[in-house]
């Protein structure tokens, strides 16, 4: 398990490579609530989110996952499954599409200058 305790009062996460590295290692994570980092982890499915400040919280869900080996697996199964998400063909894939959709989109004399 990974325990992020990054402080949204001093920075947000835009993105969250960590959580997500851990992900593919089949770790679940515990995340601040807010940032890009929350956005990656769904509470409860990969993962947890939680109020940084609050040990009490912090504690129960570490407790959780080490007690309860059944959710620990589940969530490590679910972590590595949505990692799998980000990959080069994926990431290929979804810039094209976002390109063709632009292109489409675009009035005559813009897509004349894109397609050149």
């Amino acid at each position: 398990m990974v325990l992020n305790l990054s402080h949204p009062d001093q920075w947000i996460e835009t993105f969250g490579m960590t959580a997500l590295e851990a992900m593919y290692y089949k770790l679940p994570v515990i995340v601040p609530t807010v940032g890009g980092i929350a956005e990656i982890v769904e509470n409860g499915y990969n993962g947890f989110h939680l109020d940084y400040r609050s040990l009490n919280e912090m504690q129960e869900k570490i407790e959780e996952l080490v007690i309860n080996k059944s959710l620990y697996n589940t969530l490590s199964e679910n972590a590595f499954k949505y990692a799998q998400k980000f990959n080069e063909s994926e990431y290929r894939e979804n810039l094209n599409g976002l390109v063709r959709e632009f292109i489409q989109n675009s009035d005559p004399v813009q897509k004349s200058i894109l397609l050149r």
